[in-house]
């Protein structure tokens, strides 16, 4: 008989038949203990009856465990920023610097493509080998449960490699199961992370116009109560890492600059299916194009000049309603399409 219990609270027992031989082991689930409080616990486990009989020896039949168990808390919806302008780390967001070494800090020498006055870095260049140190910057637990698609992680990066041997990596892991597994959803380093040249003396720091935005697509969370982000540094003792304007978003991206949203053309609307995109004003990087359900049916990295009409085929889509986004280096805004096919 397998007895076990947890704390004080009351006995459980477990009834298993087999044969062992001296030394060999095996393997059975205990029936689930529910109602733990959010606490620190003890796991009592211990045996009694061996082959229907008393036990002789007791000094090796029982083992205690400690667990905990966590909430998450706080839990929040969308959309959440992290922009570095007043407190770093802010409120619902948390640093982690698991070596109590060089970590994500704020600093107002750079910002993302230099419209704001701050940003965090993360120096790598330092003179201690840091190789193989990972430090995060953590989301708060967000609820997703209600959230409409598209669901979106964007951030500014800024980096340069120190050389070809000394260079860094930016990953951003999912956890919801309050961090106890991660999922990695974006992955770079070294030349596919870099924004600028190699620079292997003094310590990089971006101009304006050495900043990235990257878009993180989310939807797979769709429907968690409690989903939290990390994006980590692992460093390679190369050069410091940049990034500003974390932002976690539901729903079609908006935007509030009336001049710059009249500065973008879609026509016809509605469409057969093709149709133009002209920017009168912006360079455009690249477009994306949501259904109602938040999939991505076009997806398109550009760099297109102003005045120049960016040619879209959606005639193998079915009619309905579609959401364009249209991102420039620094902006990015959503209009829509009516698909009305014959």
């Amino acid at each position: 008989t397998i007895n076990y219990k947890v704390d004080n609270g009351s006995v459980q027992t477990y009834s298993w038949t087999g044969s062992l031989t001296t030394g060999a082991s095996t393997i059975f689930t205990l029936n689930a203990i529910t109602g733990i409080a959010v606490a620190s616990h003890t796991l009592n486990v211990y045996t009694t009856s061996p082959n229907g009989g008393i036990e002789q020896n007791t000094i090796n039949d029982s083992s205690t465990n400690s667990f905990s168990i966590i909430a998450a808390l706080p839990v929040v919806t969308t959309p959440q920023s992290e922009n570095c302008e007043s407190a770093f780390p802010s409120a619902n967001w948390t640093i982690g610097n698991p070596n109590s070494n060089t970590t994500w800090t704020k600093v107002t020498t750079a910002s993302g493509f230099g419209t704001s006055t701050a940003c965090t870095e993360m120096n790598n260049n330092v003179s201690q080998n840091i190789s193989g140190q990972s430090d995060f910057i953590y989301s708060s637990y967000i609820d997703l449960t209600n959230a409409v698609l598209p669901i979106t992680l964007t951030f500014d990066v800024a980096y340069a490699r120190y050389n070809s041997t000394y260079f860094d990596s930016l990953a951003v892991s999912v956890s919801n199961d309050c961090g106890s597994t991660w999922s990695t959803v974006y992955g770079k380093g070294g030349t596919t992370l870099a924004t600028a040249p190699d620079q292997s003396s003094g310590t990089f720091l971006p101009t304006s116009t050495q900043w990235r935005t990257e878009t993180v697509n989310l939807n797979s969370y769709a429907g968690q109560g409690a989903v939290k982000i990390a994006l980590e540094n692992v460093s390679g003792w190369g050069q410091a890492v940049y990034l500003d304007n974390i932002n976690i978003t539901s729903g079609p991206l908006s935007i509030s600059k009336n001049d710059f949203n009249l500065a973008f053309n879609i026509f016809p609307n509605p469409t057969t299916g093709k149709f133009q995109v002209l920017s009168i004003k912006y360079q455009v990087s690249s477009i994306e194009i949501y259904n109602l359900l938040g999939e991505i049916v076009y997806k398109s990295q550009i760099n297109q000049l102003p005045n120049y009409p960016i040619n879209i085929d959606l005639t193998e889509q079915p009619s309905g309603i579609y959401f364009v986004e249209i991102s420039t280096s620094t902006e990015k805004i959503v209009k829509k399409i009516n698909v009305l096919k014959n």
